[in-house]
């Protein structure tokens, strides 16, 4: 699956000291998955937030932040 991201979510992920490959954890292997819409993970032990939104095999993160 190829994930895009949104300008706002790139912002948000370097305000946030989120780097890519936590978020694509997060999307390989969503501890809670709501609708596919919300993600939930715990890459390196923390807990992280993915907002999705986009068509089916391409996902688009919006919002990427640590719970």
């Amino acid at each position: 699956m190829e994930t895009r991201y949104t300008r706002h979510a790139r912002a948000r992920m370097v305000q946030r000291s989120i780097t890519e490959p936590e978020v694509e954890e997060v999307l390989a292997e969503p501890l809670l998955n709501l609708h596919r819409q919300v993600l939930k993970g715990r890459p390196r032990g923390r807990k992280l937030t993915a907002l999705l939104s986009g068509r089916r095999g391409s996902a688009g993160v919006i919002v990427s932040a640590w719970d």
